[in-house]
């Protein structure tokens, strides 16, 4: 059973049970090989950069399964250490085989994944995490993109890429003096070959949202693999260059079983929809009514969920955000 609302999420509080944790697992593209491959530059090897690149879906495990993707790793090639004093790491649902040379056409609101002053100890031949702030959750159905930018890097660590014949998915990179986050478009290199990629997946408490929403009309979200009965909310923020960063001293958790929005004009916005777990502790399914402003349209929205107790105190950190962009209401 789905069982909305604060009342009821009072009354079945006491009823709260824990769900089974979920065990990691590790995907491995293309293989979990550690000395093939050739050394690529690409990636950190330059004060200032922007990389991105495609992970197909076949090769991140199971067809249309939700996976919260928790760790990235890559294999260096050689020992060393490469730092930036900003790095951005940013993932999204891609659709596109081969992407294109403009990076906002590929997926046009990514997810913030890691955002902040960046160390790689890199260790030749090894997986190397670089250590996620926030998971990403793939819905199965798409493939996963990724794009790193950084600026002010010191230091060069090639990393092992591997040419997969059968893959098609594609690789651009811009390496430039100026501010990798002014950079619309970049170079595109050869198809077929991807860095050498370790995913850690943990499914426990995900949040997943969708690719688009639509002005005037409703969006379907899901909480997932959580405890039963247990009360979450749903936080959202418009912004108009996904620059802004949902943390978990950013939310408001106040209570609004109607998902309320307004606009505001010259700072970021965040409402809330307070849910319950159902009886499985395996998928609650919110909703969001994009409002029918027609000014929202182009704009991207951050999703957010958290769970609470009875009291509606916090009680786990944001279980992980994701991008979409808004669509005027009569485009697919």
């Amino acid at each position: 059973m789905k069982i909305r609302g604060i009342a009821a999420a009072a009354a079945l509080a006491a009823a709260t049970t824990f769900a089974p944790a979920q065990a990691v697992s590790t995907v491995y593209v293309p293989d979990a090989t550690t000395t093939s491959g050739a050394a690529d530059t690409v990636l950190f090897n330059a004060a200032n950069g922007k990389v991105a690149f495609n992970l197909i879906r076949g090769e991140v495990g199971p067809d249309s399964v939700v996976k919260k993707i928790v760790d990235l790793a890559f294999v260096p090639a050689a020992s060393g250490t490469f730092s930036a004093t900003r790095l951005q790491i940013r993932m999204g649902r891609g659709f596109l085989l081969t992407l294109d040379q403009c990076f906002a056409l590929n997926v046009p609101c990514p997810t913030i994944v890691y955002d902040g002053p960046f160390t790689w100890n890199a260790v030749k031949d090894q997986w190397t995490s670089l250590g996620l702030q926030n998971p990403y959750v793939t819905d199965g159905q798409s493939n996963v993109y990724i794009e790193i930018r950084w600026q002010g890097g010191t230091g060069s660590v090639p990393v092992r890429v591997e040419s997969q014949p059968t893959i098609i998915g594609s690789r651009i990179y811009d390496v430039t003096s100026t501010s990798p986050w002014s950079v619309l478009c970049g170079t595109k290199l050869a198809e077929g070959i991807v860095p050498r990629t370790r995913l850690s997946i943990n499914n426990q408490n995900t949040f997943v949202g969708v690719d688009h929403n639509h002005v005037g009309m409703a969006t379907n979200m899901r909480i997932m693999h959580c405890p039963k009965f247990t009360r979450y909310q749903v936080v959202a923020s418009f912004t108009q260059n996904n620059l802004f960063d949902l943390g978990v001293g950013k939310l408001r958790l106040d209570f609004d079983p109607l998902f309320y929005l307004s606009v505001f004009t010259t700072t970021p916005m965040f409402s809330g929809y307070a849910g319950l777990t159902d009886d499985l502790g395996q998928t609650s399914a919110p909703t969001w009514f994009v409002p029918n402003i027609p000014a929202l349209a182009g704009l991207c929205v951050v999703h957010g969920a958290v769970l609470m107790n009875s009291s509606g105190t916090q009680v786990t950190a944001v279980m992980n955000t994701m991008a979409s962009d808004i669509k005027p209401g009569n485009v697919p």
